[in-house]
C-alpha cells in the first residue's frame, strides 16, 4: 500500500500544539490551556467531591501506666479520595470508655478523622481502641 508523505505544515502545527496544550500537569488536579486570542495561560481546576480515605492501626493491649501516644499505638493513614483532592489533614480525639477493676486498667477509644483541607465537610472516621490491661 502507498503513503503518500504529508510534510509537516502549518495546517498540522493547530492540532498538535492544541494536544499539548491540554495535557494534564504533573500534579494531576488543573488543565493548562490557551486559546488563539488570549496572552496568557489558564487553568482549569477540578473540584474535590470524595472524602479522604483513612486506615487505623490496630487495636492494641498495652500495660496499665503505659503511654498511649501514637508513636506507641499507630498513626493513622490518609490519601485523598480522587485525584482532584489535596493531601488530607489528620487528627484524633481520645475518650476513656471504661475503668478498673484493677488500677490503671481502662480502655480508650480513639476517634481518628481525615478531613479535606479545602473542605472540612469532607471527612473520613475511624476508631482504635487501646486497651490498658494486665
Amino acid at each position: 500500500m502507498y503513503m503518500p508523505f504529508i510534510p509537516f505544515t502549518r495546517l498540522y502545527l493547530p492540532a498538535l500544539l492544541l494536544l499539548c496544550l491540554l495535557c494534564p500537569d504533573l500534579s494531576g488536579q488543573r488543565l493548562k490551556y490557551k486559546t488563539p486570542t488570549q496572552d496568557a495561560y489558564q487553568a482549569l481546576h477540578y473540584n474535590c467531591n470524595t472524602a479522604p480515605v483513612l486506615t487505623c492501626p490496630a487495636d492494641i493491649t498495652l500495660c496499665p501506666g503505659a503511654t498511649i501516644n501514637p508513636d506507641a499505638t499507630g498513626y493513622a493513614k490518609a490519601k485523598p479520595g480522587s485525584p482532584a483532592c489535596k493531601t488530607p489533614n489528620v487528627r484524633y480525639s481520645d475518650r476513656i470508655t471504661s475503668e478498673g477493676p484493677c488500677q490503671g486498667e481502662k480502655t480508650v477509644q480513639r476517634v481518628w478523622i481525615a478531613e479535606d483541607p479545602d473542605n472540612q465537610n469532607l471527612r473520613s472516621f475511624c476508631i482504635q481502641y487501646i486497651f490498658l490491661q494486665d
